[in-house]
């Protein structure tokens, strides 16, 4: 998961112009599978091993796969969410906002014969 949330870090820093969705100079926090994810002065990174003293923007639980998935932009977090494989405690509008920076800040090129939970065959 640490791995996952690094690549992340790294897209989401090499695309400045989506800096601003995470609001300027105030930190921001999120609890992704029980990982730190901490936004601050518009950049991402991972957060230390302990909750931080403010309030979390929001929590992501949900299956390893979809969380990978949502780190990854290869799945939209309405979609998880539909399918019951992700949950997310924040407010309606964070939700949406954080859909977006998921999606946006994925890396484009991809590993040969990455599959999605969106895109598995059913059984």
């Amino acid at each position: 998961m640490i791995e996952q949330i690094n690549r992340f870090c790294a897209a989401f820093n090499k695309k400045p112009h989506l800096h601003p969705l995470i609001g300027g100079s105030k930190k921001v926090y999120l609890n992704i599978g029980g990982c730190f994810l901490e936004f601050r002065e518009g950049m991402a990174m991972i957060g230390s091993a302990e909750a931080p003293g403010e309030p979390w923007l929001a929590e992501v639980t949900g299956r390893p796969e979809a969380i990978s998935e949502l780190l990854s932009g290869t799945a939209r977090m309405r979609d998880l969410l539909t399918l019951g494989t992700l949950e997310v405690q924040a407010s309606f509008r964070t939700v949406l906002k954080l859909e977006s920076i998921f999606l946006l800040a994925k890396e484009y090129a991809s590993e040969e014969g990455e599959t999605s939970l969106l895109t598995e065959p059913m059984s």
